[in-house]
């Protein structure tokens, strides 16, 4: 293995206790509304409530545009419209994946770390794509100009199995560096607190979602890659057990229905997107705007599940040892739930 240059421990501790603390502090807390005490608008033509709305709990791994249709659903109402009280919950992966077959979380939206889990035997089931390609970039400190000057270096991600981690490992493998051995990746929490390591030099470079690329470079670092234009895998989507896929599937399916409306609508709607990205990461409208622009062709545009995508995460996944007995396409994904939400809601004949 290539050794770290020297001082590179110390400011992966310091790094490592940052993150632990502020998932601490936010795992399983629910996501507070965007204003306290007020209800989400009744989307345009949506029916009356004739019944008490099911509560549902939503876990996601980090602070990042790559979960906007998730949070577009619930601010435009479409959870409601659907007969659901979503309670959307920040939570490491390896804590949701627990969470969720303790019932404690009734759906994830870790793609990667849910198929992970099914290989490992673990029920989990993707039944829908938000993200149907990686939105993140690798962003290096001024003085690396080229990925291979990152060799021997420090790089954060965001959590070790996630798709941050498997998308960072395609880019080093792409470029001829081999993931902890030639360049050392290091678990340093969302992408907020990735962009402070970075801005401290607590790390040498980073693999980072937007909008902190787009402010990276106004600061002087360096955009190294683009991931899409390297990585072709689904980055988010929504999963569940099996045992509620049997017990509770017309909830799943409303689930699925929300999050395919939030897809529709960033499309038809982008100014609301673009406000919602402002107010995440407190940036200013052009910025957002900015931030849009670049991702909407990521951006699934009704939830389907593409079979070579899960394959090529399965394939990943076989690569790198991080399963059981090998699984099929149908053992790890239910695409008739989406489907079915897609022609409910006209999108298909």
């Amino acid at each position: 293995m290539v050794s770290v240059e020297e001082g590179a421990v110390g400011r992966w501790q310091g790094v490592v206790g940052l993150a632990l603390l502020l998932t601490a502090c936010t795992a399983l807390a629910p996501e507070a509304a965007r204003t306290p005490g007020a209800a989400p608008a009744e989307p345009a033509g949506s029916p009356p409530a004739t019944r008490p709305l099911e509560t549902i709990r939503i876990g996601y791994p980090s602070r990042s545009v790559t979960f906007l249709a998730m949070l577009l659903a619930r601010d435009q109402g479409y959870f409601e419209q659907q007969g659901l009280a979503a309670e959307l919950s920040q939570v490491r992966t390896n804590v949701g994946i627990t969470a969720l077959l303790n019932g404690e979380l009734d759906y994830t939206e870790s793609l990667g770390s849910n198929i992970r889990a099914a290989l490992q035997g673990a029920p989990i089931k993707t039944v829908s794509v938000s993200m149907r390609a990686p939105t993140f970039m690798l962003v290096a400190r001024p003085e690396y100009s080229a990925v291979a000057q990152l060799r021997g270096r420090v790089v954060g991600i965001t959590s070790f199995g996630g798709s941050n981690d498997q998308t960072a490992r395609l880019i080093f493998k792409h470029y001829g560096l081999a993931p902890q051995t030639d360049v050392q990746l290091i678990p340093i929490g969302d992408a907020p607190v990735q962009y402070e390591a970075l801005r401290l030099s607590q790390v040498d470079a980073v693999v980072i979602s937007q909008p902190f690329p787009l402010l990276a470079r106004k600061e002087g670092f360096n955009l190294l890659v683009n991931a899409p234009e390297v990585v072709s895998m689904p980055l988010a989507g929504l999963g569940t057990l099996q045992a509620k896929l049997d017990a509770q599937r017309d909830q799943v399916k409303r689930v699925v229905k929300a999050e395919v409306q939030a897809l529709r609508h960033l499309r038809a709607q982008p100014e609301d997107a673009i406000k919602l990205i402002a107010e995440l990461f407190d940036t200013d409208a052009a910025t957002a705007q900015e931030v849009y622009a670049f991702l909407l062709p990521s951006f699934s545009e009704d939830g389907s599940i593409e079979r070579a995508g899960i394959e090529m995460v399965l394939a990943l996944e076989r690569e790198e040892g991080g399963g059981g007995a090998p699984l099929a396409f149908e053992q790890v994904a239910e695409p008739a739930i989406v489907a079915e939400a897609q022609r409910e809601l006209g999108l298909r004949p």
